[in-house]
């Protein structure tokens, strides 16, 4: 594999590699640069091939297959092997004894330059998925004026030499040096981390998943001749690759429909598809059931709930929390197909081509879309000035229309002929749909909606709560005997579905013993319901953040940082996407949550905040760091409250719109923000600061700062219990 940088800045994309052998490289020390780079070259080449690389890495990082005389005498279990991963650490200390073996001492003049670069290729390999580090930033510290075989030149060429030197290292050595002996991936369980696997242990684990998936989802081998024959015809969509995900009890199959090597991708082939079933969805939700496709849908139809619930005396409500076991990997084709050939309500769809001109930061930006609604032409005298005023305008560019029939057909390739490539075999998948694919979630929603409407809508009415967001489904109802009811009627399965539920994943809030599979797992007396990110108060019905899904994870895992140029502007971008995520309409309402919880609940979202915004300032570099800027770092700290509420506020609206149009005499005071700007400004300090302080040697002036703008501020609660006791529920380390 031949790896590219953009601009010299290096990703993930550096470790990736295809081959399945450990033996070095055929890139290692590839493509030998001119002697004026690296003037050491040959002395480095003499001492490679001098170097105990097998050595090294069975000193550094063994694998539990290298035990030879384990493997005759008990057979390596699948957990195991899934725990046998090599810490980015000792991967450093491997590659790091490696350096120090074939690089010659005057290549980076001193020491302490050398233990400057060895410090950025720990950065480097600690790296998350989503991280990324530029060779300008890996030479800073570094000084070029005691490095020998630079001395002649001018400074500014002595910056450039050792860019392209050390730029040399990392692409033609360091990378090729991990993707000789390692496997890089990602895990479900604990988000952005990286993973390294030595692949003789990656091997064997494929080996388990290739034979699980086979089996699971019928895979039936086919020829690549078969393959090509149909992809003539227009029957095959195109070849997608499996690939496998880390997760705790062994691995999960992710099928790449978004990239082809040849062609177009499958799901760009989709993406008509995707529009036209997203539209039905919008003019037809009945017929998709339950579904709900992201948590802020769950919001009105709680609300609702929660309002029927106050208007009648109820002693209790009864939960029941399942789910469906391999929803995707399942489902029955034949039957989905049917259910979708009786969803398209149209013969031919028109589909609008709009080019829109958005105003950010001073620059104008092209965005391309296209949509099933016709937008309302704008006013042509009137373009400029309403351009002025919104930063926005939209241009109808073309239109095109798709039959009903292009639709099906391109439906029946992708769940008659949906090939995978596992290693250099091929595959037709007989059940289930791929979970790679674009359609994934509505095809889903489009199947266990049809259940829904069949079986479940006997017996769920208008005084209950039921949502299912892919596999999860959440049901809430006065009435017991039916929580029980509907406990027994997923717990047996719907056989006509080929559905069956996970009995571990569920979860009441009674007692209940099913006469075959026993006893289901109930709610602790006074603990939340987790469910898609929320915590439900079964006796309140009141609705918090979850972070039960924080447990064990690092704080670095769940963030990205890009040490490229505008490190602070990035930082800025980065603390108010990683706010907004945690926004969610259903905390901050007053007709579900009590002032008291939404305090809370603005108090948790700071929490988290400052947890990420101390994990993204240490990886700020030494010019942007603490001590050099901290009115800048101040001015994103009193950023967050205002865009806090500005969001929350944007999207009460958009979701309680029906009910503003319907009472025109309500104010829409009623959907703004619940707490004022200034009790929100200080609880945002007041939870940074407590943050901050356990590293205070770090934060001083802003530390300062903070305890000035807080000092004489009245709360309505008591800070010093509160805040510990949020921080620790978080769990983030």
């Amino acid at each position: 594999m031949v790896f590219k940088t953009d601009g010299n800045v290096y990703t993930r994309v550096l470790f990736l590699s295809t081959s399945k052998l450990e033996k070095l490289s055929t890139d290692y020390f590839s493509e030998h640069p001119n002697n004026d780079v690296l003037p050491f070259m040959d002395e480095m080449l003499k001492k490679h091939r001098k170097c105990p690389y097998w050595s090294l890495v069975l000193s550094y990082c063994p694998s539990c297959l290298d035990k030879k005389k384990r493997l005759i005498k008990k057979k390596i279990l699948q957990h195991e092997l899934t725990s046998d991963f090599t810490s980015a650490n000792k991967v450093y200390l491997f590659v790091r004894s490696i350096l120090i073996k074939i690089l010659p001492v005057q290549s980076m003049g001193t020491r302490r330059n050398f233990n400057i670069f060895l410090s950025y290729i720990k950065d480097l390999l600690s790296m998350n998925s989503r991280d990324s580090i530029s060779v300008q930033q890996m030479v800073q510290g570094i000084k070029t004026t005691k490095i020998i075989w630079m001395k002649s030149l001018e400074l500014k060429q002595q910056q450039i030499k050792l860019e392209k030197a050390i730029n040399y290292i990392v692409v033609r050595i360091v990378g090729p040096l991990i993707r000789s002996f390692f496997y890089v991936t990602e895990s479900e369980m604990y988000k952005n981390r990286l993973f390294f696997f030595r692949k003789k242990t990656w091997k064997c684990l494929i080996q388990f998943a290739t034979s699980k998936y086979k089996n699971v989802c019928h895979l039936k081998k086919v020829s690549a001749e078969w393959v090509q024959a149909k992809r003539i015809s227009g029957h095959c969509l195109g070849v997608s690759q499996a690939r496998f995900l880390l997760k705790k009890s062994g691995l999960r199959t992710i099928v790449n429909m978004s990239k082809a090597k040849q062609g177009i991708s499958i799901n760009h082939h989709l993406r008509t598809l995707l529009q036209v079933l997203t539209f039905e969805k919008q003019n037809s939700p009945e017929t998709f059931g339950l579904t709900v496709m992201s948590v802020e849908d769950i919001y009105i139809q709680w609300k609702t709930f929660v309002s029927q619930i106050k208007e009648v005396n109820v002693q209790k409500i009864y939960f029941v929390k399942v789910d469906i076991e391999k929803c995707f990997d399942t489902i029955n084709v034949c039957l989905l197909y049917s259910i979708l050939k009786n969803l398209f309500t149209k013969t031919n769809y028109d589909i609008y081509k709009y080019k829109k001109l958005i105003k950010r930061n001073g620059l104008v930006k092209t965005v391309y879309f296209e949509t099933l609604t016709k937008l309302p032409e704008m006013n042509k005298q009137k373009e400029p000035e309403n351009n002025k005023q919104s930063g926005s305008n939209v241009e109808n560019i073309g239109s095109y229309f798709v039959s009903k029939n292009v639709l099906m057909e391109k439906l029946r390739s992708l769940l008659f002929c949906n090939v995978v490539k596992i290693g250099k075999h091929h595959y037709v998948q007989t059940l289930g749909i791929a979970q790679g694919s674009s359609l994934s979630s509505i095809l889903c929603g489009a199947y266990y909606g049809h259940l829904d409407r069949t079986v479940l809508a006997d017996i769920i009415d208008n005084n209950d709560f039921c949502v299912r967001m892919v596999d999860d489904i959440l049901f809430v109802t006065q009435n017991k005997l039916k929580a029980k009811a509907i406990l027994k009627l997923f717990l047996e399965g719907f056989p006509q579905f080929n559905c069956k539920i996970n009995l571990m994943k569920t979860c009441v809030n009674f007692d209940y013993i099913h006469p075959v599979f026993g006893k289901a797992p109930v709610l602790p007396e006074n603990g939340l319901l987790s469910f898609c990110g929320l915590g439900f108060n079964t006796k309140t019905l009141e609705v918090f953040n979850d972070f039960s899904n924080y447990k064990s994870i690092q704080t670095k895992d769940t963030i990205s940082w890009s040490m490229t140029k505008n490190v602070g502007l990035s930082l800025k971008k980065k603390m108010f996407f990683y706010i907004r995520l945690k926004c969610l309409s259903i905390l901050f309402d007053r007709d579900i949550n009590t002032i008291d919880t939404i305090t809370y609940n603005l108090m948790t979202v700071f929490a988290v905040s400052a947890v990420k915004f101390h994990c993204l300032v240490k990886h700020l570099p030494k010019k942007n760091s603490i001590s050099s800027n901290p009115a800048f770092l101040l001015d994103i700290v009193d950023s967050l409250p205002r865009q806090v509420m500005i969001f929350i506020s944007g999207k009460m609206r958009k979701f309680n719109r029906n009910d503003l149009t319907k009472e025109r005499n309500v104010t829409t005071k009623r959907y703004l923000f619940p707490l004022p700007l200034k009790s929100v400004k200080n609880i945002c300090k007041a939870t940074f600061l407590h943050k901050l302080k356990q590293h205070g040697h770090l934060y001083s002036p802003i530390i300062q700062h903070l305890e000035q703008c807080i000092h004489g501020q009245k709360f309505a609660c008591d800070l010093r219990v509160l805040l510990p006791k949020i921080f620790k529920e978080i769990q983030l380390k």
